[in-house]
């Protein structure tokens, strides 16, 4: 079997959705004046901006808190403007397992293959279990994935970043879309071997 493991932010997305995700449920709590969720979500982004809290404190108080879905698939739904049209085509292209892996909450990234219209196979992101926050990335990304799939013949990756150095090392093709010169130099220093999508 082939897994085919697509990351999202700066990946199959063209931008970082965790801040954007934040912004939009302070609008759209405000627009339908929901005011508990307003509240709890612009309280918190004081708190983070004032320094008093860390990222993933941040994270972790705003992925425990309750709001409507809706707010979740109308966010997933903006995003599509920022989709990367090349590594839609280039995954699409690839029969196998596909995973997309990402840092990004859970909760929104549930609804991205039914708007952005790409097959996933599995969702793999970050969430919040007994008040603990389980972060999906570096090496947490290769112990979920293997939470998923036991046995792959073949691993196809595409990521934009060098925090996915685990991924790439037990990948059999790795893509790195948009690389930074830092990501390049790290993958280079760790012998990684890549084709770059730029676009």
């Amino acid at each position: 079997m082939k897994a085919v493991i697509c990351d999202f932010d700066g990946t199959l997305l063209k931008k970082h959705s965790f801040p954007m995700w934040v912004f939009y449920i302070v609008r759209c709590s405000f627009k339908k004046g929901d005011i508990p969720v307003f509240f709890r979500f612009s309280s918190a982004l004081a708190l983070r901006w004032a320094g008093v809290i860390s990222s993933s404190q941040f994270k972790t108080f705003l992925m425990r808190k309750s709001y409507p879905v809706e707010y979740d698939t109308l966010f997933v739904e903006s995003l599509k403007v920022h989709v990367n049209p090349l590594v839609v085509e280039r995954i699409s292209e690839i029969d196998g397992y596909h995973v997309l892996s990402s840092a990004s909450p859970l909760s929104y990234l549930e609804h991205v293959a039914e708007a952005f219209n790409v097959k996933f196979d599995k969702v793999l992101g970050s969430y919040v279990c007994g008040g603990v926050l389980f972060e999906n990335y570096a090496e947490n990304k290769v112990l979920a994935l293997h939470e998923v799939i036991d046995f792959a013949d073949d691993v196809v990756l595409f990521t934009d970043h060098h925090m996915d150095l685990p991924l790439m090392k037990i990948s059999d093709e790795v893509f790195l879309v948009n690389p930074s010169k830092k990501t390049l130099r790290k993958a280079d220093f760790e012998g990684v071997r890549y084709r770059v999508i730029e676009g």
